[in-house]
């Protein structure tokens, strides 16, 4: 069903709170040139000099952890310039200034895999071989789901409310049609939050993003599942 980034930031997230440890999040999928990692060429007082970006300045000072979200929705090449850093080196050279990786320094990516997200990139094993431990994070227990909601939306006080959300979410998946994420029930409950049913939230957030075409119609099989658990429009 493919690794939910959201859930490997919130470890990194928790790591760094738990250890009093900065923490920075680093959006790769925005990153379109290597020389971004690291800032950009400025000019004052009719000279050029190189602006640090902040993820430089926060791997050099240390004491941070680092999540590489997104990593495999830029192009691979584009991360080649980090190896230097993620080897026993490192450090790297920009600009004719070495740049180390400071103390106490943890970094984590993130990535989607499964056959439903698109516009990703294969990791090499230049890349791989660079982080020690790999997690995969499957689909959360129901009730650290339905809790989530509840939390994030006190509104919502209908415990057959949330268990609807839910549960659709969950007969969805097994489906093994089309992802169903944590991040689609905040969306729906977000809705319904607003004064929407859950019937018509499922429909306006998710219904219409499935594909109709194709072996399967899986928009069918999802309105099929919508319609059983939360009634028809």
């Amino acid at each position: 069903d493919g690794a939910h980034s959201d859930g490997i930031a919130g470890v990194a997230q928790h790591i760094a709170h738990i250890s009093d440890m900065d923490c920075f999040r680093m959006n790769c999928a925005t990153v379109r040139d290597p020389e971004e990692w690291f800032g950009q060429r400025s000019a004052r007082a009719g000279t050029t000099y190189f602006e640090k970006s902040t993820f430089i300045q926060k791997v050099e000072a240390g004491n941070c952890v680092i999540i590489l979200d997104e990593f495999n929705r830029m192009e691979p090449w584009v991360g080649n310039s980090l190896y230097p850093m993620m080897d026993d080196d490192a450090a790297t050279t920009i600009m004719n200034e070495v740049v180390k990786v400071g103390p106490n320094v943890i970094f984590f990516a993130t990535v989607n895999l499964g056959f439903e997200y698109s516009g990703t990139f294969s990791m090499d094993a230049a890349m791989s071989n660079r982080f020690n431990f790999f997690v995969e994070v499957g689909e959360y227990d129901q009730a650290v789901e339905s809790a989530i909601v509840a939390k994030r939306f006190p509104n919502i006080k209908s415990v057959r409310t949330i268990s609807q959300i839910v549960e659709t979410a969950r007969a969805i998946r097994r489906l093994k049609l089309i992802g169903c994420t944590l991040r689609t029930i905040i969306q729906v409950a977000e809705a319904v939050d607003a004064g929407m049913s859950v019937r018509k939230a499922w429909q306006h957030v998710f219904v219409y993003r499935c594909p109709q075409d194709g072996a399967t119609n899986v928009r069918k099989e999802v309105i099929d599942v919508i319609n059983a658990r939360c009634g028809t429009l």
